[in-house]
């Protein structure tokens, strides 16, 4: 059986490797100033200084140097341990799935990352298609939209873990997904599939 996890903000530390890159660009202390998945306006940032953090983040050697999350491999060895293959899907575009891979250390095997396109696109990214192609069972992410497109796509246990960057959607707003705070919490969720 499959599972699928989102990669940013599930398993990799993504936030922390953008504030501290942001601090070197633009030169001084950010402190976090509003819950919000906007990189920038959560650091306070104008939209040009956004604008040139991510010009100059958006590199191979950026995206391999994100770490993993403090439960990452836990969450990937327990669901591993429960007899499912963990799948990993990026929504960084596709010239960035080496970098995906080297971050996440092996813990996924390159052949099972996907990368989807990117958040800053006109229309942005979309996983339904990646998600069709794995068949997952389960998938976890912290992204709302990459969770309604699971819901979309009929996968028996959707999980949104709810990392407070998304202050305007509330749990009623994501119905027919296990909302978590933790997601770690995903192994409880996804242990029904496997009994």
């Amino acid at each position: 059986m499959r599972v699928a996890l989102g990669l940013d903000g599930v398993l990799l530390d993504f936030d922390g490797a953008w504030h501290g890159f942001a601090e070197d660009v633009v030169g001084r202390n950010l402190s976090k100033v509003a819950e919000t998945h906007n990189n920038g306006l959560r650091y306070g940032l104008s939209p040009e200084e956004t604008d040139r953090v991510w010009k100059q983040f958006d590199t191979h050697d950026n995206w391999a140097s994100i770490r993993l999350t403090s439960s990452a491999y836990r969450l990937v060895v327990g669901l591993e341990s429960i007899g499912f293959s963990v799948f990993g899907v990026s929504a960084v575009p596709v010239h960035l799935c080496e970098a995906r891979a080297e971050s996440l250390e092996g813990l996924i095997p390159a052949g099972r990352i996907y990368c989807v396109g990117s958040l800053r696109g006109k229309d942005g990214p979309d996983k339904t298609e990646a998600l069709r192609r794995i068949s997952p069972v389960g998938f976890l992410d912290d992204h709302p939209l990459f969770v309604e497109q699971g819901l979309g796509l009929g996968i028996p246990v959707v999980s949104w873990y709810d990392n407070e960057l998304y202050p305007d959607v509330h749990v009623e707003d994501i119905s027919g997904a296990a909302v978590i705070d933790d997601p770690l919490d995903f192994l409880e969720v996804i242990r029904k599939v496997a009994r």
